[in-house]
């Protein structure tokens, strides 16, 4: 009966980790993550694993070992993405993006809702909420859509500064 609801509780603990995973790996966005915190789980996970070892070594706990398995490899897989995408989004990237200049002209009595992109290159992506794009090379202000998983440029208010080429 508790070997059942070791297993149930620890897969449900295991897989709660999985809708945030398929976010990372959708959006390639991890900048409102703290990997000191999901680093933190990982070492807590991975000493349970030794006492888990230890159990299964005295003949009892093999449910515990297998669960505290799977979120512990699961938890590291989460944290491998977290350094993945911290360390990408330092470099610029090159993709379509919304732009506020484009989308005043759409009229929705028409059917037109204002969905117009344009090629941005992201030149820093801090967070979600502070993100420089460079446009016809000018540089404005961003944000990036996590749900969405778009870039929005407000090119009409957000202006920062010409590129100047040299």
């Amino acid at each position: 009966m508790f070997d059942a609801l070791q297993l149930i509780g620890g897969l449900i603990l295991a897989v709660g980790y999985i809708p945030q995973i398929i976010q990372l790996i959708r959006t390639k966005s991890c900048t409102d993550l703290n990997l000191k915190t999901y680093a933190t789980v990982f070492i807590g996970i991975a000493l349970m694993e030794a006492y888990a070892i230890n159990l299964v070594a005295n003949g009892t706990g093999l449910m515990f070992l297998v669960t505290n398995s799977m979120a512990l490899l699961i938890n590291g897989l989460l944290c491998g993405l977290i350094i993945k995408f911290k360390r990408s989004t330092t470099m610029t990237q090159t993709t379509m993006a919304n732009l506020r200049s484009l989308q005043e002209h759409g009229d929705p009595r028409n059917g037109d809702f204002g969905h117009h992109m344009a090629e941005v290159t992201v030149i820093s992506h801090t967070d979600n909420n502070n993100v420089i794009a460079e446009y016809q090379g000018v540089r404005y202000r961003a944000i990036f859509n996590p749900f969405a998983g778009q870039y929005f440029v407000d090119d009409v208010d957000g202006k920062i500064e010409e590129v100047t080429t040299q």
